[in-house]
């Protein structure tokens, strides 16, 4: 047999929503009005990757003997092998091709000017003229992946018959265009 409680108590509580909203609406008409504005900015950034070069090493044809006639010494740009022809002999040392890197945004496109050949000089008066300056390769070239380029010089050196010795040196410049 089911049995009921024998009372039942019933309790009421306002309605907190209904409450709360009168609240609102007494503050609402109480309150002073808030001002508020709103304006709006642009920000704005230009990043440009900056194109470097850096010489890693200088063009070196090495040591040389100079003959009685006329001769050359040719570095290779893309092997670094140096030639000797005429009366210019090869006498070791360290030749190598000058070395560039360049820095630049990958798959962008740039051009390589070599300035003026230079013409060597030992400090004392002698002088040997660079008839040459060549790269490794075109002119026109392409960043590739990481945007760094290896650019490499070599050149055509003109030694006199009974060049005077000494230890030469001289300038030039490489110009790396960034389209």
């Amino acid at each position: 047999m089911l049995r009921r409680a024998p009372y039942a108590s019933v309790v009421t509580r306002p309605n907190p929503p209904l409450a709360l909203s009168g609240v609102l609406l007494a503050s609402a008409l109480f309150a002073s009005p808030a001002m508020a504005e709103v304006e709006t900015a642009t920000g704005r950034a230009v990043v440009l990757n900056p194109l470097s070069v850096v010489n890693t090493s200088d063009l070196d044809f090495g040591t040389l003997i100079a003959g009685t006639t006329a001769g050359s010494a040719t570095l290779n740009p893309a092997t670094g092998t140096r030639t000797t022809s005429g009366g210019t002999v090869a006498a070791g040392g360290a030749p190598q091709a000058a070395t560039f890197v360049a820095t630049g945004v990958v798959n962008r496109i740039y051009i390589l000017a070599l300035g003026t050949a230079p013409v060597l000089t030992n400090g004392s008066g002698g002088t040997m003229p660079v008839s040459v300056l060549m790269i490794d390769g075109p002119a026109l070239r392409l960043f590739g992946a990481g945007g760094v380029a290896t650019i490499r010089v070599g050149g055509i050196l003109n030694v006199a018959p009974n060049q005077a010795d000494g230890d030469y040196s001289g300038t030039f410049d490489l110009t790396v265009i960034y389209l």
